[in-house]
């Protein structure tokens, strides 16, 4: 895939979630960014929220901001895109410190035409987490401070019209037991293009899956706009990789845009994005295999 990355930071400060605190003076340039532990995350330039609603993997993001609340080592890359110029930042935490107040040093590139890298510049920065869902890192700069925020949400949204249970999510969905009207009521709403949610339930020995689609109220009735939020669950936290919910453990929501391709006899058909379009069947009764 091709990456191109930008951002002036004039400020040099990344924020995730909603705390800032002071930076530290100091910079210093180096040959190479180093790699990250916990992976790569990328963001159009000028945007300044990082989330899984603007389509950063979750499992990258709660990597790092559980490893700021125990200030245990870790590091994030973090790719800035516009057109052919290149920006790349690499926070590395160093583990050791005050948990949810660390040291974290930053590394930075920039690029232009993709192949000609810049030098790497650091600095020293401060972290700061906030309630194991979000992490606030600011570096020294001047001017106006660029901030970034990666706030991880572990609360699916509501579902107005209930729940049913699948074995099965796909082009072929498996219903096995549905909310008496739930099914209807969505349906009902895709045909209108009327707000509303359902949930959708797949359980398994000691783990599952939750799914909400809420359908956005705009657009063409039949083509309009749906949301898939989904998450996972477990009977343990699997080594601190999950969060402690009413569900259990789980990670964090992740959410996937998707679209209407048709509203029929058998259900709602949803194409939604990810690596590759997948197709989504909702049915609208029981024998809707």
């Amino acid at each position: 895939m091709r990456r191109v990355i930008t951002t002036v930071r004039m400020a040099a400060a990344i924020v995730i979630g909603a705390t800032l605190i002071g930076g530290v003076a100091g910079c210093s340039s180096s040959g190479a960014l180093p790699a990250a532990s916990c992976g790569t995350v990328e963001t159009p330039s000028g945007t300044v929220k990082l989330s899984a609603a603007n389509g950063q993997d979750l499992r990258v993001l709660h990597c790092f901001v559980t490893a700021v609340a125990a200030c245990t080592a870790a590091s994030i890359h973090v790719s800035f895109i516009n057109v052919d110029v290149v920006t790349n930042v690499v926070d590395a935490i160093d583990p050791g410190g005050t948990p949810a107040h660390c040291m974290v040093s930053d590394s930075e590139s920039t690029s232009v035409n993709i192949a000609d890298n810049g030098p790497v510049t650091t600095a020293r920065c401060l972290a700061a987490s906030v309630l194991r869902t979000s992490a606030a890192i600011t570096c020294p700069g001047g001017g106006q401070p660029f901030v970034l925020l990666a706030t991880l949400t572990y609360t699916l949204p509501r579902a107005s019209c209930g729940s049913a249970t699948i074995h099965y999510l796909g082009a072929s969905t498996q219903l096995l037991r549905a909310d008496r009207g739930a099914l209807t009521c969505f349906a009902t709403a895709a045909r209108a293009c009327k707000r509303a949610g359902l949930q959708l339930a797949e359980t398994g020995t000691g783990w599952g899956t939750y799914w909400v689609f809420v359908i956005a109220g705009d657009g063409t009735p039949g083509r309009c706009t749906v949301a898939e939020y989904s998450q996972y669950y477990s009977a343990t936290d699997n080594g601190g990789l999950y969060t402690r919910s009413l569900n259990g453990w789980v990670l964090a929501v992740k959410t996937v845009p998707c679209r209407e391709a048709s509203v029929t006899s058998k259900g709602v058909t949803l194409n939604c994005s990810g690596p590759s379009v997948q197709v989504i069947l909702i049915p609208a009764t029981s024998s809707a295999q």
